[in-house]
């Protein structure tokens, strides 16, 4: 694949200005080629950076999952206590 990103096309000049001009249907294609390079490059472009968002979001939602299981986690071991609490109180009368 071509990287056009990094080459500098300022120094070069197209084949109708060297020649000092050339007919319209050439100066057309070269437009036309210009132009089909750069929505080519837009859609590269487009695709790293949804590319980058899709793998921010995933990340994103692994960490949630992780720590919405942890947090169930620690609820049930509240609960836990809770339940073991009124058990004792029940049966014990403890704390007095």
């Amino acid at each position: 694949m071509k990287d056009r990103a990094n080459t500098n096309h300022a120094d070069e000049k197209p084949a109708s200005l060297k020649s000092g001009g050339g007919s319209f249907s050439q100066i057309l294609q070269e437009i036309v080629k210009h132009v089909t390079e750069i929505i080519h490059s837009e859609g590269q472009l487009l695709r790293a950076e949804v590319r980058e968002d899709v793998t921010q979001v995933t990340r994103a939602g692994v960490f949630f999952v992780i720590g919405a299981v942890f947090a169930f986690h620690a609820l049930g071991f509240v609960l836990l206590g809770r339940s073991m609490y009124l058990e004792a109180e029940r049966h014990c009368g403890w704390p007095q």
